[in-house]
């Protein structure tokens, strides 16, 4: 019986001493990551999957996110948006668009959909602003949402951001495809992985999401959040060119501006950070032939003063003047 005690005790001291030695190792990691500077950006994760859209932003989160460039706080209302619920009966206009329209980068106001709403309170327009945004959003889940938001929030006015990189991300989403005849191929919401499925028990952990070591572990394992960092396989019927940017990005717009004029309610297209020419001109020839009012915020080259230094992400100068051009078209 004592022998077997003095085992027993022997393996938990033995137990103990690697635990400790495990934890003064991770604490060490921890100290070298943050002190190095290694981890590009620390905070809770702000999206989660979603059975209808792919994904969606968290609802009633309020947290600080931090990249070597800035440091933000964030909070988002009980329905998952950025910014205040909206009045009962309150006229809306409803805003879609990607980190440009969530505001990544800038504190909890300074984002253009709360700029926008100011700006129109001030010219006597009474009206709720409504950002159906998230981070590394496209133009094929916005086409989604829509048909949704159209008649739940019953907008008076939309606006749908269009930034550069979702000439690449409608590619990779591939939530939608262009099929032979030109038309588009909706496919089927990527399944929830294996990171978003462990993604509420991780980060119910204590000092998680605060963790540098963590977050830096998460850029280096990360797959994009709608599951498809490669392109989809081709869908019978498609053509060869069914993946081409161009083509599936000004379809989707496209699609999204005839939805929205169904319902009778008026689009206004904001570029931000479309900035290769042949972009530039294909978005304002559909515009225009769309009848539809085309905004485009100036580059980083031409002003860099709009946005965050390093970074493809608006600056509260870039918010201030989306929101006043955008208020300017609004009557």
């Amino acid at each position: 019986m004592l022998v077997v005690t003095r085992r027993i005790r022997c393996r938990w001291r033995a137990l103990a001493l690697s635990t400790g030695v495990l934890v003064l190792g991770l604490l060490a990691c921890e100290i070298a990551v943050r002190v190095l500077g290694l981890a590009p950006v620390v905070g809770p994760t702000l999206t989660e999957w979603d059975p209808r859209y792919g994904k969606r932003l968290r609802a009633s989160l309020e947290c600080e996110r931090a990249t070597r460039e800035f440091r933000m706080h964030i909070t988002t209302n009980a329905a998952g948006r950025r910014g205040p619920m909206p009045r009962p009966g309150a006229a809306i206009v409803a805003v879609f668009g990607d980190e440009a329209t969530l505001g990544y980068g800038v504190d909890d106001g300074l984002e253009y959909p709360r700029l926008l709403e100011a700006e129109l309170r001030a010219r006597g327009r009474d009206v709720d602003v409504i950002a159906c945004a998230m981070p590394d959003d496209a133009n094929g889940r916005t086409l989604l949402r829509l048909r949704d938001e159209l008649t739940t929030l019953a907008p008076r006015a939309v606006v749908l951001q269009v930034s550069g990189d979702d000439f690449r991300d409608n590619v990779r989403e591939a939530l939608f495809t262009v099929g032979d005849a030109g038309a588009l191929v909706e496919r089927p919401i990527p399944s929830r992985s294996i990171a978003r499925s462990l993604q509420s028990l991780i980060e119910a952990i204590p000092f998680v999401t605060g963790s540098h070591l963590v977050a830096l572990l998460r850029s280096a394992l990360a797959t994009r959040d709608d599951g498809a960092d490669a392109p989809a396989p081709r869908i019978p019927g498609s053509s060869a060119g069914a993946f081409d940017a161009d083509r599936l990005t000004l379809a989707l717009i496209d699609a999204s501006i005839t939805r929205c004029a169904a319902s009778g309610i008026p689009v206004i297209v904001l570029a931000a950070g479309v900035d290769r020419p042949h972009e530039r001109t294909a978005l304002s020839a559909l515009c225009e032939r769309k009848s539809t009012p085309l905004v485009e915020l100036p580059s980083p080259a031409v002003r860099p003063d709009h946005w965050i230094t390093g970074t493809p992400w608006l600056g509260p100068n870039g918010h201030a003047d989306a929101a006043r051009r955008i208020a300017a078209l609004l009557r």
